[in-house]
This record gives structure tokens, sequence and C-alpha cells, in this order.
């Protein structure tokens, strides 16, 4: 303040003198002499205190500390910037510290710059310093001097003439670094979010331009989700607004140390990229509690359970206070220009939820949970999730192919595949209809031939509403009458493509080896698809086309795509638990999430089983015995319900189903997983057959047949050391087969 006192003083006498010479010349030389004048006006007298090794406080610029100045910022820059704040606060030095540093910003190298400025910005005692690395700090002297001159006519001229100027200059990358992280501040200190989203736009447009230089494409998008997070004004706006995770990988030159004085580093940092990568870890600790809270948000949008906005309200408002909490315990030299900035965005949001929460209310559980889980049919509409791949594969062959083509869906014991099939008509396309036979339900078929064609046709007719012919038409002329309908059948259909689904299709093969259909049965079938392109076939069963009797399948060899049907991911098993209705008034935590896979391995079958058993054991202790407990599912309550008895006897048919099937095709499957069963951990084929006193030949067929039934797996991407693939399984098999 007493410089530009001091200064405009001389500048105005100046100013007078070279007016009255009458020589636009004369008057430059009298600004000059003025401000001369005006700095010797202000050189202080021995009453003013000595700082240091400076003998008097004065603001004119001392070359012997600048100097030192400048050797303090060369070899430590943060201890130099200690040192010049003490300067800025216990001294006039104002000038000589913004003298050091645009000389200093001037001499670094580019893969230093934004680095360097961050720690300005962090640490630098009065904001103007940081400022006036970007614009000129005698330019904005001159242009404050002028505009206090109220009389002074032409005053843009004498701004133009004399260089007055307080603009921010881009015309280094020095300066514009500084320009960015100065329009960061200025949003930090906006009265309104108008006025901060405007700043924060300008620092976007700022680091824009910096994008190719180390930290500048991180500043970049720390700057545009900050302007972004900024803009919603109500929960609508808020659920248009896209979640922004921890940024993707930055770019080579990002992958640096970061600045030594960060705090601990966010647990999110430390499962995910190195903070190395990056220079504000802080701050993407905050952004991700904040994106977290939008995704909780969104689901507030996507559905009409009142349950299930509840929970996603009271999740996004915990995110919300997390990032509070995490702002609030930063230290005041981290993230400085961003602090600001996220708390209003993190207090905005919350104020903006909060009337929300209000008029949802809170649930409460005041009666037994109706069961979500399924375990014995298969799983239709609204509950069948987890498996939108195979859906989106059906759905390219079946509907956006000119004509539908004809699949194979096989895989291990209740994985779902009767699910995929029974879904597969509302899922895919209401144009494409799947007349769906279990051909299990057909027991002995002592009819054989007609009894499969007389399914057959009562499941046409079911999804095309086209009467079946007489059954004793299709008892004294199976073939001809079977022929004849199904003419008339693609004839009439309007839709584009008719999928005839067998499920259980190894039926076949047992009844063509009990005799009760002839081994041409299926040329036939092939012959009938063959009349119409709208016509495919969609198999299900356990094995793949190559497994079964080649005399019998060769027919179809060529025309069938194979769709294994696996295990789920640890994605979609976590959403067949949590989600398994909009109503579902009950959570797990998250490491119960874990576990259970664990012990399934996305098994469906038994991840709905341990879901199901769940919520029972909920009802039991809080409706049957009177006991007060909480909703969320943990891992003591898992190992509860997969310990005991009741557990096994209730999934005693897929477990014996497994087991029997490992009977089938090649020997000593049995005394494979009787050794792997007591080694969790697995063993190596040199193990194996160690422990079997098996030959090679015959360890390699039985190996090959477990693991393409998905019974067991390779571990840690060997293909040489086996284990059981379902931890459950092998658990079943230790307790009941052991013994044997």
């Amino acid at each position: 303040g007493g410089l530009v006192v001091g200064v405009a003083g001389g500048l105005a006498g100046g100013l007078v003198v070279g007016l009255a010479g009458g020589l636009a010349d004369g008057l430059v030389v009298g600004l000059a002499g003025g401000l001369a004048g005006g700095l010797a006006i202000l050189r202080p007298d021995d009453r003013w205190l000595s700082f240091g090794s400076i003998p008097r406080i004065t603001p004119l610029v001392l070359p012997r500390l600048t100097r030192k100045l400048d050797i303090w910022l060369k070899s430590d820059w943060q201890k130099g910037l200690r040192n010049a704040n003490q300067l800025l606060k216990y001294s006039l030095q104002f000038v000589t510290v913004d003298i050091a540093l645009n000389k200093m910003l001037a001499e670094f190298p580019s893969t230093q710059l934004i680095d360097r400025l961050a720690s300005l910005s962090d640490l630098i005692w009065d904001w103007k310093v940081l400022g006036y690395t970007s614009a000129s700090l005698n330019s904005a002297l001159k242009y404050k001097f002028i505009e206090g001159i109220f009389w002074l006519p032409y005053k843009s001229w004498f701004k133009e003439r004399w260089g007055a100027s307080h603009d921010l200059r881009f015309d280094t990358e020095a300066r514009t670094t500084a320009a960015g992280f100065w329009y960061l501040h200025e949003a930090s200190e906006a009265e309104d979010f108008d006025e901060a989203i405007s700043t924060l736009t300008k620092a976007v447009k700022t680091f824009a331009n910096l994008r190719q230089i180390r930290h500048g494409e991180e500043m970049y998008r720390l700057a545009s989700n900050l302007c972004n997070f900024s803009k919603p004004k109500d929960l609508e706006s808020l659920l248009n607004l896209a979640p922004i995770h921890f940024p993707p990988e930055l770019s080579e030159q990002d992958s640096i140390q970061t600045n030594s004085s960060f705090a601990s580093v966010p647990q999110f940092i430390q499962e995910g990229i190195s903070p190395v990568d990056l220079l504000r870890p802080q701050t993407w600790a905050v952004i991700n509690n904040l994106s977290i809270a939008l995704e909780e948000i969104q689901d507030i949008n996507r559905t009409r359970s009142r349950t299930t906005r509840s929970f996603a309200l009271n999740r996004a408002l915990g995110q919300i206070a997390e990032a509070l909490k995490t702002i609030d315990a930063l230290p005041p030299e981290v993230s400085r220009v961003e602090k600001p900035i996220l708390k209003a965005i993190a207090t905005r949001w919350r104020d903006i939820l909060l009337p929300t929460a209000s008029e949802i209310g809170q649930i409460e559980i005041d009666k037994p949970i109706a069961n979500p889980y399924t375990i014995g049919d298969p799983v239709i509409g609204e509950r069948f999730i987890g498996r939108e791949d195979i859906l989106r594969q059906l759905e390219e062959l079946w509907f956006i192919n000119t004509s539908p083509q004809s699949v194979i869906l096989y895989g291990h014991r209740r994985m779902g595949k009767t699910s995929i099939l029974r879904n597969a008509t509302t899922k895919v396309n209401s144009q494409v209809r799947v007349a769906y036979v279990n051909l299990l339900s057909l027991g002995s078929a002592p009819k054989g031939i007609t009894d499969i064609l007389m399914a057959i046709c009562d499941a046409l007719e079911e999804v095309t509403k086209i009467p079946v012919p007489s059954n004793n038409d299709l008892s004294q002329f199976p073939e001809t009458t079977f022929r004849r309908y199904l003419e008339q059948v693609t004839k009439t259909f309007t839709g584009t493509g008719l999928i005839i689904a067998l499920d259980e299709f190894e039926k076949i093969e047992e009844l063509i080896d009990a005799g009760k259909l002839s081994k041409e049965f299926l040329s036939f079938l092939r012959g009938m698809v063959q009349m119409s392109s709208k016509l495919a076939f969609a198999f299900a069963g356990l094995h793949t086309l190559q497994e079964m009797n080649a005399d019998y399948f060769q027919p179809f060899y060529a025309s069938f795509i194979a769709i294994p049907v696996a295990f789920l991911t640890p994605e979609a098993t976590h959403q067949v638990l949590a989600n398994p209705d909009p109503e579902f008034l009950l959570e797990y935590a998250p490491a119960a999430l874990d576990y259970i896979y664990q012990l399934t391995n996305g098994q469906p079958y038994l991840t709905q089983l341990i879901g199901f058993q769940l919520v029972r054991k909920f009802n039991d202790y809080v409706f049957e015995q009177g006991k007060s407990r909480d909703r969320t599912f943990t891992i003591d309550d898992v190992r509860t319900v997969c310990g005991g008895e009741n557990f096994f006897i209730t999934g005693i048919h897929y477990f014996n189903g497994v087991w029997q099937q490992a009977a089938e095709g090649a020997t000593n499957q049995h005394d494979i997983l009787k050794v792997l069963a007591l080694q969790p951990q697995g063993l190596t084929e040199l193990e194996l057959i160690t422990q079997t006193n098996l030959s090679n030949e015959s360890l390699q067929a039985a190996l090959k047949t477990l693991k393409d039934h998905d019974v067991i797996c390779n571990l840690n991407n060997s293909k040489t050391q086996w284990a059981i693939a379902v931890e459950l399984f092998r658990t079943w098999v230790v307790k009941y087969h052991l013994r044997d």
C-alpha cells in the first residue's frame, strides 16, 4: 500500500512537470523522474525496524537481497518460498520477491513449471505474488496510477503509450501456468457459483494450452472436473452429471515423483494407480468420493423403489460427508487453491440432496423379507441379471443378422442355461420368438419321436398361436405331419426369427442309445431348418457338439455356433446378490460379497443358494426368535450359512450332479478330485501323477474332461497347476467323499 501511494505521488508530480513542458517526450521523462522521486520519498529513516541482513525496511529493490533470494530458490524451491514469505510478511520487499520469482521461473524447464507453480500456489503468503508471476507488476502499477487520476483525459491513450495493463500474460509457458493457478485461486474466492464457473472455465482453457508438458494433462482434467462439478443447481442437473473417477493413466511425461509435501496417500490410490503419476492426489481422492456419490445419486432416478432410493441416497450423502471430512483433514499447504472449491461443491450437493432425503424418508423392516433368490426354478424377468453378455451375443445372432443362427449353449451344471433360454424372447426382441422345450419333461419318451415332435409343436403353438395338428395325425405320421405344420408356421409367422430351443439335449443321445429314437432323427430336424431362413435351433446342455456322438450330431457340426455359459464375473456375482429385487431391504458388506465370490467362483446356483439361506437366517433371527440385528450381511453371516449341514443338503442336486458327471467320459476323474480336495492351493501335474499313480496319458485325459466341464481350473495362469474351481464343491468332496 505504501509503495503504491509513494509511487503514485511521485508519478503525479512527474506528470505535471511533463504536461507543463508541453512535450510528449517530456511527459515520459517527467513520469520517470516522478517514479524515482516517489520511491526516494519512501526511504525510511533510522526509526524503522531492521530485518535480518536488511539495514532498512524499504520498497526499493536491493540487488544483494535479490541475489540471495535467487540462490535460495535455485537450491531448494520450497525453502526459497518460505524465505520469500518471511520477506513478504516482515518487509516491503514485494518487488524483490516478484523479480526473483519471475527470473527463476523463466529459467526452469517446462518439465518443472507446473510442479513449481503448484508449490507456489500452496505456500505463498501473499496471493498477489501468484498473479504477478503472470501479469507485469510494472505495467500494473502504471495502470493503477492512470486510473487513479480522475481528471486525466485520454486514459486509454496513456495506457497504450506507457504499456499500462493489469492483464495476465500468456506469452510464455511459465506465465500461462501461473495464470492457470491464479484462475483457480480466483474461483476459490468467488462470491457465487456463476462467478466461480466463469473463472474455472478460464482455468480450463488456460491449462488446455499446457497439456503437452508434464502435469499439464492432469491439471487440465482437474480444472475441467471442478468446473463441471460446480454447475449443478438442483437434483435434475445433478442427475445429468457424468461421474468422473480417478483419471486414466497419464502420459509418460506425467509419471514423476509426487511433491514430497503431500500427506498420506489416499486408499483408492494405493489400490489403483501409483501416486507417482499425480501432482494432486488429495484433490483426486475428493473427486473420487464425489464421483461415487454421483453414481449413488443416479440410482435414485433409475428406480421407483422407495427402498433402493433411500439406500442410494444414504450412500450418496455418506460419500459427500467423507469428501468433506477429507477436505477438512488436509493440511493448510496441500491443494490450497482447490480446497475451497471442492468444499463449496460438496456442500452444495449435500444441500441439494437433503430435501430429497426428507421426501423419501427412512425404511423400516417390520415384516419378514420376501426371499428374492431362486434356487430351483429358472430365474425369469427382472431378477435375471448377470448374463447380459450372452444375451447381447444372441441378439446379434438372432436379430441383427438377416436370418437367425443356430447355437449351442453349453456349460457346467446349473450355470443358468435354462434361464438364458427362458429369458431370450423378452430380452432379445419381440420379432424373435423362442419355442422352448425341456427334454427332461418327456421322461422316458415311450412313443419316441412322436413325444418329441408333440412337445415341439406345443411350444411352437404357444409362441405363434398357430393350432397344432391332432395327436392322432402326429402319432400315425409324425415326420410328415410335423413337416406340414412347420411349413404352415413359417408361412404364417410374421416375425423375423423362430428359434426351436431344446434344453437338456443330452436326452436325445440317451433316447437314441436306448433305441427310442433313430439316429437319423437329428438329420430330419436339420432338414426342417433348411426349409426356411426364419428357423434356427438352440441346444442347451452340458457338452459341446464335439463331445457328443459324432454319428448322431454330425449334421449340425458346421452350422452351430458354440456359446459357453461359464461362471459369473465378480461384478455380476455382486449384482445378483445385492440387487435381486427393486424392493430388497437387506444389504451386503463389500467384504461379504467378495467372500461369497471366493466360495462360489461365480457359480450362479450356489450364489443364489447363499443369498436364499442368508434371507432365511435373517427372517428366522428377527421374526421367529424376536431378536434384533443389523440389516447388512457380513462375512460371519456367510460363514454361518455355508458351514451348516443344511446348506449342503439343500444343494445336494448340484453337488451330486457335478460328482456324477465326473464319473462319465474319461476315467479316474474322481481320483483326481479326491486328491485336489485336500489341497486348496492346488497341485502340479507331477504331484498329481505321484499321488494318484496314474499314467501321464490317463491324467491328461481326465484333466481335460474336468477342465472342459469347469470342475477344475488352472491356478495363477499356470498350465500345469490345478485346483478345484469351486471352493464349496471342494468342501463338499472333503465332507462326503473322502470317507470312500
